[in-house]
C-alpha cells in the first residue's frame, strides 16, 4: 500500500499544503511503516517495525528509529541521545499483541496507533482532519534560530481508512 499511496500522493491537491517539496526521496528500507522529512535537508528519519526473531512485535520497543542520510550517500545512522529523548524518539504503551500506542516525544499532544490492517499488515494509524487514517509520513517546517530550529508548521500525510482516499492534515506550531 505504501507503494500505491508514494505514487499517489503528489497527484492531489491537498488544501494548505505548502511545505512537502515533491522532489523529497522516499526511503527504501524493511518494514517501513512511517517516515519523517524536514525542510533543512533530504535526510529521513524512520520508523520500521521492530521485529522478534520469531517475527512478532517486539513489546517494550515495537518501532526502530534511524536516520537515512542522503546527504553523504545512501546509508543508515543510528539516532544521537538528544534526537532519541528530545525529538524523534518515542513512548509506546502496548495495548494488546498486535497494538501499541505511542506518541513522538517533541509532539505528545498526538496519538498514533501501531496496529494491523484489515489485510494483517502494520501500519500507522491516528486521526487527521477528525477522520481515522493511516499515516505514512510527516513534514516538518522549522526555521533555523540558534542551537535549535523553531518548528513553524507539521504536515501528516496519509489515507483514510474509510475509502482509501489521500488525507491531508496540517498543524501550526
Amino acid at each position: 500500500m505504501l507503494d500505491n499511496f508514494n505514487k499517489l500522493k503528489f497527484k492531489f491537491n491537498y488544501t494548505g499544503q505548502v511545505g512537502l517539496p515533491e522532489n523529497y526521496p522516499t526511503p527504501q528500507v524493511s518494514n517501513l511503516v512511517l517516515y519523517l522529512q524536514r525542510n533543512l535537508n533530504y535526510n529521513t528519519v524512520v520508523y520500521t517495525l521492530n521485529l522478534n526473531q520469531d517475527g512478532t512485535l517486539c513489546d517494550s520497543m515495537p518501532l526502530e528509529v534511524f536516520w537515512v542520510n542522503y546527504e553523504n550517500g545512501v546509508r543508515h545512522k543510528s539516532l544521537n541521545k538528544i534526537q532519541s529523548q528530545l525529538v524523534y524518539g518515542y513512548n509506546s504503551w502496548k495495548i494488546n499483541s498486535d497494538t501499541h500506542k505511542f506518541q513522538i516525544v517533541s509532539y505528545p499532544q498526538k496519538d498514533f496507533y501501531l496496529a494491523k490492517d484489515d489485510s494483517g499488515d502494520f501500519q500507522i494509524f491516528t486521526k487527521l482532519n477528525d477522520q481515522m487514517a493511516v499515516v505514512k509520513n510527516i513534514f516538518v517546517y522549522a526555521e533555523e534560530f540558534g542551537v535549535f530550529p523553531q518548528v513553524k508548521f507539521i504536515e501528516l500525510y496519509g489515507y483514510s481508512v474509510e475509502d482509501s482516499f489521500p488525507i491531508y492534515q496540517k498543524i501550526l506550531l
